[in-house]
């Protein structure tokens, strides 16, 4: 007989009997015997045969063995194969969208689901950022709090941007393609702030040479005339 099964008619031996069948289940229960046999909800949580879960299943443990590396607890999602948060039984997991940071404070390192980038960080305006999608490839930002540099691929040319000047010290810098400028008088001298272009019509300017125009023979019976500036043969 049990609780459901108490109709009110019952004499006072049997309802005794009664009470004492539930002294003797109450205390095997808690002498360690509780189990999903015999529970099935505590404070919200569902205990099953193999899992226990949230009533609404969206987080839970399981003991599940179906599949070479099953999950043993996940949040987020009733699936558990799926959930952007899950453990497996190797203790291998997956964490989408968490906030992982190696100190609350400066100097730290960070990955920012909600920027969707990975930062190295001095302090909150002094950081090297990376994002997976700037112009159609990943960019780096470097930024010290006054000046910043942006280097990105795009899909015709790597691009590097800066506030300020560039330089590269090695023991030699080795270009093995052409280095394509607008003209001369970008490449700048450091030391007398002169141009390549000023130099270059220095020493022409320089010369005594003749200027005019000269005939000679073209190797076929004619001729043909080349211009020449101040010795400087120009075409």
């Amino acid at each position: 007989m049990n609780i459901a099964q108490i109709t009110g008619n019952e004499s006072l031996e049997e309802l005794r009997d009664h009470v004492a069948r539930l002294q003797k289940e109450v205390q095997w229960l808690v002498s360690g015997n509780l189990s999903s046999k015999n529970a099935r909800e505590f404070g919200g949580w569902r205990v099953g045969t193999k899992d226990l879960m949230a009533l609404d299943g969206t987080v839970g443990m399981s003991t599940d063995n179906v599949g070479t590396d099953p999950v043993r607890f996940w949040a987020g999602s009733t699936d558990k194969n799926t959930a952007p948060w899950r453990v497996y039984k190797s203790g291998k997991g997956v964490a989408t969208g968490w906030r992982i940071q190696s100190a609350a404070g400066y100097p730290n390192i960070e990955i920012d689901p909600d920027g969707n980038l990975f930062g190295v960080y001095a302090s909150a305006s002094s950081y090297i950022r990376m994002r997976p999608l700037i112009d159609g490839g990943p960019q780096i930002t470097w930024n010290n709090g006054l000046e910043n540099a942006n280097a990105y691929l795009t899909p015709s040319v790597f691009v590097i941007q800066a506030t300020t000047d560039m330089l590269l010290e090695a023991d030699s810098i080795i270009l093995v393609s052409p280095i394509v400028m607008p003209n001369w008088s970008s490449v700048l001298r450091a030391d007398t702030g002169q141009t390549l272009q000023a130099a270059l019509d220095g020493k022409a300017n320089s010369f005594s040479g003749f200027t005019g125009f000269v005939a000679v023979g073209d190797g076929a019976g004619g001729t043909k005339t080349l211009l020449f500036s101040n010795g400087i043969f120009l075409g």
